[in-house]
Order: C-alpha cells, then structure tokens, then sequence
C-alpha cells in the first residue's frame, strides 16, 4: 500500500519519510486538472465511464393519434429508494421530444448482452422502432420488452431542463426483476464482464 508523506517510527525514533512510489512518479507527467476542454473533449472523458444500455418507451400522442415510440438510452440513473424515482435524459433536437415532454407514463428497459441487436434498432432512424419487435403494454400504454433485464414503468413527475436536454423524473410504478448479463458499453464499445474484470470488445 502506497503511504504518502508518512511517518515511521523505528527504534523509537520518528522520522519524516516521503519515498514516491513508482506509480506516484508516473503521475507526475499526467495531464493538469483544467478548465480548458472542447465539446470533443468533454465527450472522450465522460465515455470512459462504464455504462448499461435500456430502451425507453413511450406512449406520446402526434397529430391527434396515439403512437409508440422508443429509443436507446444510457443515461437512466436512480434518484431516491423512498419514493422510488428515476431519471433519464433526451436531446432537446430529437423530433418526437414535445410528445414524450406531455405523455404521463414511460419504461425503462435494462437490456441485457443478449439484447444487442434492440441497442442498435432503437438508435435507428426509424418511423415506427417497434414494428416488428416483441413487445408488450404496460396497464398505462407504454410499451415494453419483457425480455429485459428489468424493467421499470414508471408515471412522470417531472420535466428538468438539462442543458441540449431534457431529463425525466418518473417515479417507478411496476417493476419486471428477470435478471441476466447486462448489456455494457464504455469508449462508445461493448465491455464484457469477466469475474472481476472488464474485457473490452471492438463494437
């Protein structure tokens, strides 16, 4: 274990002692803490947190007519055990972002490794990303993937203003516990979990 700036006593004799470990020498030439950083920057650091992956679904209402909507997310976090509640995030520029802003129930769905292939089909460009996927509707119109990992229907509580986004604080309604291997991606790449390590993989 690396003790910095300690003191030994030894004989009965105290002595000042500050060896630098060969790791505390490397970081020496390790780059400064700065203010100075890019939108590209900024995205390189936070990528290099490991993330799992979930779909969210929603029901919205366009042009007067109910329609499903879903997407890949990476952003859902906790917030609180009592109540439960929830938050992920959306770009302000996606197109259905008004519809999503007035529905008053979504899903989340923690997607497991098996699920890579929805990962992928829910970042699409798709009029309808549903069609053709195996899903269900929650008692309150949201679809969801019963094959997740979990899932969490939750009820809206709140719309925040997060900057280029909008972040959703649902407060968790029902939940599906099925378990499994989570689907996670750091540095824009899938990482495997192997015992204690995590082995990364080209996308």
């Amino acid at each position: 274990m690396t003790e910095i700036g300690s003191i030994s006593k030894d004989d009965g004799r105290s002595r000042n002692s500050h060896r630098l470990s060969a790791d505390e020498r490397e970081a020496d030439d390790l780059p400064e803490l700065s203010p100075d950083f890019n939108n590209f920057g900024f995205r390189r650091a936070l990528a290099t947190f490991v993330t799992g992956i979930t779909v969210v679904g929603i029901r919205i209402i366009a042009d007067g007519a109910p329609r499903l909507v879903g997407l890949t997310v990476s952003s859902f976090n906790s917030v609180s055990l009592e109540p439960p509640l929830v938050l992920w995030s959306m770009k302000r520029t996606n197109p259905n972002i008004d519809g999503v802003a007035r529905a008053t129930h979504f899903t989340v769905n923690v997607l497991t490794n098996a699920q890579e292939r929805l990962c992928t089909h829910f970042a699409q460009p798709l009029a309808d990303r549903f069609d053709g996927i195996a899903h269900k509707i929650s008692p309150h119109g949201a679809p969801y993937l019963e094959q997740s990992a979990a899932v969490f229907e939750c009820g809206l509580e709140q719309v925040i203003d997060g900057g280029d986004h909008l972040i959703f604080l649902g407060r968790v309604l029902r939940i599906l516990h099925r378990g499994g291997v989570p689907l996670l991606y750091r540095d824009g790449r899938r990482v495997e979990l192997t015992g204690a390590a995590i082995k990364s993989e080209a996308p």
